[in-house]
């Protein structure tokens, strides 16, 4: 249970103090994310505690001893070269000083692309006036779960409301489509891209081959077979194409950490993306010696010696 939903609306940031640091030094305080939690809330999220322990009921006691559960950004952040754990310190707007119990790995808040923030997570032992998010992970279909967990909650009280009931997986559609449609858009310019590019190999190696239609009659007229003057043209042909995949993907590797810095979850060295686009060109300008050459050589040896 939370009072937010990561990658939707909400959260709360609160102006923090350590311990033994003067709270007037404005240099001493910094904000963090807050976020009040139950329990099972990192299992449920997948969110791994590194050290230290969890939350259990006594810590949402009101009458307990204040204590916290950080992420890995504010242990570096806050405590630089020190243990964080088992640290105490403080929110402006309360004096109450709160120890650090645990450690949890970073996790992504507003969007995906966001450089890992400090939070701090609490035991949540009230409910807001903004009402509180209910995460439940099951083994079965998300979807029937839905309407048990409704059932249940009016069981529970029928007064209360209930205002945002999805799948993580139709919240996540809803939160990422601006990443979705800027990928949609930058891969359909790249497919653009490649065939256009397919398009150029062909048509420069296609003029290249029709270049050498007086050549290709007089080895027809000397004598060479139509097999040899095949594997001539296309040797010369795909090593000119070699050559050019060759300096194409040393720049492309050259690009990957760039390319890297805008992409999240994809490996811009991907060996399947580059052996397909490799494979692409490779056969587009194969497809460019072999078929011109093959016209080439249909052409009666008399008119090709003829061709200026």
């Amino acid at each position: 249970m939370n009072e937010w939903v990561p990658f939707g609306f909400g959260g709360e940031a609160r102006t923090i103090v350590i311990e033994g640091r003067d709270a007037n030094d404005e240099h001493n305080r910094r904000f963090a994310n807050y976020s009040p939690i139950t329990p099972g809330y990192f299992e449920t999220m997948g969110i791994q505690l590194l050290r230290g322990r969890n939350f259990n009921e006594h810590d949402a006691n009101k009458n307990a001893a204040p204590v916290a559960i950080i992420d890995e950004t504010m242990a570096k952040e806050f405590w630089p070269n020190e243990d964080a754990l088992g640290r105490r310190f403080q929110f402006m707007v309360d004096n109450k000083p709160i120890e650090v119990i645990g450690i949890a790995r970073n996790s992504k808040a507003v969007t995906l692309g966001e450089t890992p923030i400090p939070m701090v997570y609490r035991p949540l032992n009230e409910l807001s006036d903004a009402g509180v998010t209910l995460f439940v992970h099951t083994t079965g279909s998300p979807g029937v779960m839905l309407k048990e967990i409704r059932r249940i909650v009016r069981d529970i009280d029928v007064h209360v409301p209930i205002t945002y009931e999805k799948t993580i997986r139709d919240h996540m559609s809803f939160a990422l489509w601006p990443s979705w449609m800027g990928a949609i858009l930058l891969g359909s310019l790249g497919l653009l891209a490649l065939v256009l590019a397919s398009m150029g190999v062909y048509g420069v190696m296609a003029y290249s081959v029709s270049q050498r239609t007086r050549e290709l009659g007089i080895r027809m007229a000397l004598g060479a077979q139509t097999g040899q003057v095949l594997q001539l043209v296309l040797g010369q042909g795909m090593l000119l194409a070699s050559v050019g995949l060759g300096f194409g993907l040393f720049a492309a590797f050259g690009s990957t950490r760039l390319a890297g810095s805008f992409l999240y979850g994809v490996n811009p060295s991907d060996p399947f993306i580059f052996v397909g686009v490799t494979s692409l060109l490779a056969l587009a300008a194969l497809a460019a010696c072999y078929f011109p050459a093959r016209r080439a050589l249909r052409i009666d040896p008399v008119v090709a010696l003829r061709t200026e």
